[in-house]
């Protein structure tokens, strides 16, 4: 509806009452009939649309330059719809800015049909930069402009110059952001250039804040485009402000790209993939952990993939050799499951590039939530390469068979069943040597499936070179038919695989090779499963004639297995109860008769007697804490401690808090060490252990039977006393600390809930050996007791007793203590100056400041006993500075 205000020559226009939307009442057809009329109407200088904003037609009808950029209230649709028929058939205006309003779709088709139709035919300059103009709308504007002869310049950009190769080099960093139809009016000069070799688009916005992508596809379809349809010179295209080494890429002059963590985006994909287009030289691209998605990830892997039935002009890269993807969106979500809907379009273009490309052979995807579906897409184009040779030849694959990384990515049993379905041809060809299908939630029905790609393997010589499993949810018994499927001596006589991590060809070996390997499996996550496998490759070893025995040597052999696992899960179960693969290994280690097979749920424990049937294995030290250990594992290594390890002198069991908890564990643990005295002990880590109570005790009264013993730590147990409620353990502390017929040189004792109550309780068993008149020298330097919630009475009860003074040296009643660690209490600072005092006599450091490590943070609690004043700091005598300790 409209109607005319007076004679100022003012036409206002208003929505009807039934249009909610506030939109116009009236359609596209008149309102572009009514900006004919108007075009010839004198009388109407001004037309207010409905949305309030006011128009100067005039300037239609005058010509020269319209410019009714970032107008208050914002232009609607309304308005490019009324230029359209203003300027069906003006031969006078120049220039139209529409930008920073709010145009939309509507008013993008009505611009769209003005250029195509031949109107505002002496138009040179258009500019409708910020009107949230997006999907097909500006794909239909940018091509119309791009097309229109005659205009020069389109949302800032000289197409014209470009359409015409008169430009090679084109830089708008910095300018007024281009947006989506910017985006697709590149992807329209990209198809016509043959001259453009720079683009620098740094710090537009193309997708409209990621809502929009279709004008960044746009570029990748120019960029992909077969040779002879697409653009073939562009080298180097920056569409963020992420430096990136694109002429070096293009121009040859690296081989190894590695980009990981650099937040990078989908825009950033494609202008990679564009540089590596050109690239004869980059053999290695890492990107891992970054923000790639959907757009980013298909550019990559279109110009890896060979066009179908091109030639040797084409522009596709033919060199890079492995492709590093993990952490990012693949399938167009996060790992985390959030950022948009999934899709396999991505995945299944990276597959038939790693089964076309002639030198891609690594291809790392984990974390990326493939999902079954998007391991699926992935598989197929190989999977059809090696069941159709003619549908996609290759023969070079057996040259360089692939590795491949699908870790953490949701796969199940349904998604593992396929992925081996898929790759068996693959396996049976020798053209798969590495698969990792770890941390993807599968149980038995996906551990047999992966059992059957293991014969399939070992079918073929020298073929599996690495398999990784871990972190999944195997029941021990499939876990146990999965490694009796990998290829084992005596029965295999090639190299055979390095399976969670772990070296079964080294500890198969034997000697210095196996002794090398057993001590850097820490940290590996082997898990049961691997477990299960490394006792399997310690035995058959032994069958082949290179029995554990050969590692054997005078100081004994360390066995690294912290952060393993090792504690197991058997569905949603913990196995802390029942450490199979713990009691695996400590079979192998046993070395029991040749050929007998790994350790598994209904295995004994280690039989004592077991070394009289075969040579032992010297372990020196036995290093298995973090794996989640529980009392299963205290009873297993309670029986294997007193027939192996005798050669023993360093036990790590600490951060397993289940070893302990409860009763059983920490009561096996005793016997265990009562049955090894004899053992040169010399380090006994239980920290993080659960210790607790009277079990604690008898663990310390059996380590006072160990006479070479220079190190105890019970640190961060905090139930060992109860906050000070029970005081079993601290006597059988004291007597360890006391004993003089020992070594025992550091006790750590720090975050065990003492408080005073313990504090006295301490102080008083060990002023009770200070008495025993045969005391000489007690070996004891090190005593940390910070975090335990000490007041300055119960560190003054301790300094009392541990820190001897002139008169208590000459009496024979001598505690040398260099160090004695009181940081992190809650001791006020005339509790310091107290401690100072009595401290000063001695050559005791009492360490009672803020202790900064080496990178810059604060071991102590916040605030606590740091509140020196500078007296302090110049009287601070024999006490330990920030930097003495």
């Amino acid at each position: 509806m409209m109607r005319q205000q007076g004679e100022d020559g003012r036409l206002v226009l208003w929505a009807s009452e039934a249009s909610a939307s506030g939109t116009l009442g009236m359609d596209n057809v008149c309102l572009e009939l009514l900006g004919r009329v108007l075009a010839h109407n004198d009388r109407v200088s001004e037309v207010v649309t409905a949305g309030g904003a006011a128009l100067d037609i005039r300037l239609a009808r005058q010509g020269g330059d319209i410019a009714w950029a970032g107008r208050s209230p914002p232009l609607g649709p309304q308005a490019a719809t009324l230029l359209r028929g203003l300027l069906a058939h003006n031969s006078t205006v120049a220039r139209l800015d529409l930008a920073c309003n709010k145009l939309l779709t509507q008013g993008a088709v009505a611009l769209a049909e003005l250029l195509v139709g031949g109107g505002a035919m002496a138009l040179v300059d258009l500019d409708v930069r910020g009107n949230a103009i997006e999907g097909a709308a500006a794909a239909a504007l940018a091509e119309a402009a791009v097309g229109r002869a005659g205009l020069r310049t389109m949302c800032g950009m000289p197409v014209q110059s470009i359409r015409d190769n008169e430009i090679v080099e084109l830089d708008l960093y910095g300018q007024a952001p281009i947006g989506v139809v910017g985006a697709h009016v590149v992807a329209a000069l990209l198809w016509r250039s043959t001259s453009l070799t720079g683009l620098d688009l740094g710090g537009h916005e193309l997708t409209h804040g990621g809502k929009d992508s279709s004008g960044l596809r746009a570029i990748l379809e120019a960029l992909t485009a077969p040779a002879g349809t697409g653009n073939c010179t562009l080298r180097r295209l920056s569409l963020t402000d992420k430096e990136l080494p694109l002429e070096e890429i293009s121009g040859d002059g690296v081989s190894e790209v590695r980009l990981a963590s650099a937040e990078l985006a989908d825009e950033d994909g494609v202008a990679l993939a564009c540089a590596l287009r050109f690239s004869s030289s980059v053999t290695a691209l890492d990107l891992t952990d970054n923000k790639l998605g959907l757009l980013g990830t298909l550019a990559l892997a279109r110009v890896l993939t060979p066009p179908a039935g091109g030639t040797s002009t084409e522009l596709w890269n033919q060199s890079l050799r492995s492709l590093h993807l993990g952490g990012n969106r693949v399938c167009g979500v996060r790992s985390c499951g959030a950022g948009g809907p999934h899709t396999t379009e991505a995945a299944g273009a990276l597959g038939g590039a790693l089964a076309a490309h002639p030198a891609l052979q690594t291809l790392e995807l984990q974390r990326t939530r493939l999902m079954a579906a998007g391991a699926a897409a992935l598989l197929a184009p190989l999977h059809q390469q090696w069941t159709d040779g003619e549908a996609l030849p290759r023969p070079t694959r057996t040259r360089c068979p692939i590795q491949l990384n699908l870790a953490g990515n949701g796969l199940g049993d349904a998604g593992v069943c396929g992925v081996i379905d898929a790759l068996l041809p693959l396996a049976t060809a020798a053209a798969l040597d590495s698969l990792v299908l770890s941390r993807n939630d599968f149980k038995e029905k996906g551990a047999l499936a992966v059992a059957r790609l293991a014969r399939a393997w070992g079918a073929e010589a020298g073929a599996l070179k690495s398999l990784d499993v871990a972190g999944n949810c195997i029941p021990v018994a499939a876990a146990a038919s999965l490694v009796a499927a990998l290829p084992m001596p005596p029965a295999c006589t090639t190299d055979f695989p390095i399976f969670n991590g772990v070296p079964l060809a080294a500890l198969a070996a034997g000697g210095d090779a196996a002794a090398e390997q057993l001590s850097q499996l820490a940290g590996r996550g082997m898990g049961t499963e691997g477990a299960f496998a490394a006792a399997a490759a310690l035995l058959a070893g032994h069958a082949s004639g290179a029995p554990p025995s050969s590692l054997s040597s005078p100081g004994g052999v360390t066995i690294a297995l912290s952060g393993n696992g090792l504690g197991g899960r058997e569905g949603s179960m913990s196995g802390a109860e029942q450490p199979h693969g713990l009691q695996a290994l400590l079979n192998a280690l046993s070395a029991p008769g040749a050929g007998q097979a790994p350790a598994c749920a209904a295995d004994a424990p280690p039989d004592p007697a077991s070394s009289e049937r075969g040579a032992a294995l010297g372990v020196s030290e036995l290093l298995v804490g973090d794996n989640g250990l529980g009392r299963g594992a205290a009873a297993a290594l309670a029986a294997w401690i007193p027939g192996h390890g005798q050669h023993l002198a360093v036990l790590d069991l600490s951060s397993n808090p289940q070893l302990c908890e409860g009763h059983g564990g920490q009561e096996a643990l005793a016997r265990g060490l009562l049955g090894g005295r004899g053992a040169p002990l010399r380090e006994v880590h239980l920290d993080r252990c659960g210790l607790h109570g009277g079990g604690a005790a008898e663990v310390l009264r059996a380590l006072r039977g160990f006479p070479q013993l220079e190190l105890v730590s019970l640190a961060h147990n905090p139930q060992l006393t109860e906050g000070g409620r029970d005081l079993r353990a601290l006597p059988e502390a004291a007597a360890l600390m006391g004993s003089t017929e020992g070594r025992l040189e550091s006790l750590e004792l720090q975050g065990v809930g003492l408080r005073d109550e313990g504090a006295a309780a301490l102080a008083a068993a060990v002023g009770a050996t200070a008495g025993d008149s045969t005391a000489t020298e007690r070996p004891l330097r090190h005593l940390g007791l910070s975090n335990n919630g000490l007041t300055g009475t119960g560190a003054a009860a301790l300094v009392a007793v541990l820190v001897a003074d002139e008169a208590a040296k000459e009496a024979a009643e001598c505690w040398v203590l260099e160090t004695l660690d009181l940081r992190g209490n809650t001791i006020s600072e005339q509790g310091i100056r107290d401690l100072r005092e009595v401290g000063s006599e001695s050559d005791t450091d009492i360490l009672l400041t803020a202790v900064v490590s080496e990178g810059g943070e604060d071991d102590s609690e916040e605030g606590e006993d740091s509140n020196e004043t500078d007296e302090d700091e110049e009287d601070r005598g024999s006490y330990a500075s920030s930097d003495d300790y």
